[in-house]
């Protein structure tokens, strides 16, 4: 009698070590295939954070952390790709591929992130798109891919997200009622908690060469090199979206311009730090307003007009 006390109690405490170290017993569910400047990981369960590696495995409820100047690239097991953007914090919430189902969602803190999906996923999708998601959520928002490459970012309670392939979605979880379906070259705001996503709007070249500059790995070339991928990336945004912008790729931001605090573009003298995030260009002369969210529309607003008056020359 004693004995089989003594096994049972062995076997509970043993139940119950698993369940409080979850996922570290886990199998990983993708790793880091790109890592630049600092970039740190808390792993789901510990209070210590640790700097990731190339090839660093990556596990259900782990919390990635770049810093300033630094970026990093994981690669799940379906081959689908989260970019992590400089002054970025996500985690992976959640990873589940069973039979044709599939569920994979991430955690957007703060900062900005590009989600790109697989051809297995795409697949998936095109035989049960209910049964497959791959998502990005913010405090105020969530975003889905299908077939396509989004960049979502988040910053000062305002999100944004930018589709630059395919087709997917956004709402707010607070109105799941209103879905927002957006396309590829289109980008959609939630403002606030209890707001619900703008209508899609298309969002210029210069707009989305800024965003993919700050999420994509930086490549190992000389200027020329680079201007020419710049320029391909453009090439291969136009023909995806129609968009037909008149703008050169390789134009630097001119005096009196202002720029987004997730910019990599340069300032040159007199120019100022726009507080707006959503990655438009307006006049230095613009009158302060009173939101963050009102900011990010009204430097969007101000770039498609210089993009219409130029088209008009």
């Amino acid at each position: 009698m004693k004995r089989s006390y003594h096994i049972a109690r062995i076997v509970f405490c043993v139940i119950a070590l698993l369940l409080v170290a979850g996922p570290s017993f886990a199998a990983p569910v993708g790793k880091v295939t790109y890592v630049e400047g600092r970039v740190d990981v808390l792993k789901g369960g510990t209070t210590m954070t640790k700097p990731i590696t190339l090839g660093t495995p990556v596990d259900v409820g782990d919390t990635f952390r770049a810093k300033t100047n630094s970026k990093a690239e994981i690669t799940f097991l379906n081959e689908n790709v989260l970019r992590i953007a400089p002054n970025t914090r996500v985690e992976i919430k959640e990873y589940m591929v069973q039979g044709d189902r599939s569920s994979h969602v991430m955690k957007l803190h703060r900062g900005k992130v590009q989600a790109i999906s697989s051809k297995d996923f795409i697949k998936r999708v095109a035989a049960f798109a209910e049964g497959n998601k791959f998502e990005v959520h913010t405090p105020n928002a969530v975003a889905g891919i299908r077939s396509s490459n989004m960049i979502v970012f988040y910053q000062r309670g305002v999100t944004g997200v930018l589709f630059l392939t395919g087709r997917g979605y956004t709402f707010n979880p607070q109105i799941p009622s209103v879905i927002v379906p957006i396309t590829a070259g289109n980008i959609s705001f939630i403002q606030a908690p209890n707001t619900t996503p703008t209508t899609p709007s298309p969002a210029s070249e210069r707009e989305v060469l800024k965003h993919v500059n700050t999420v994509e790995p930086t490549p190992k070339r000389g200027p020329e090199e680079a201007k020419k991928a710049a320029g391909q990336i453009a090439k291969d945004y136009k023909t995806e979206s129609g968009y037909k912008p008149t703008l050169d790729v390789t134009q630097s931001v001119s005096p009196g311009q202002q720029k987004g605090p997730d910019t990599d573009l340069k300032t040159s003298p007199g120019q100022q730090k726009s507080s707006g995030v959503g990655g438009g260009v307006s006049s230095s002369k613009s009158t302060s307003v009173s939101t963050p969210g009102t900011e990010i529309m009204k430097g969007h607003s101000e770039q498609l007009k210089h993009e219409a008056a130029k088209r008009k020359k």
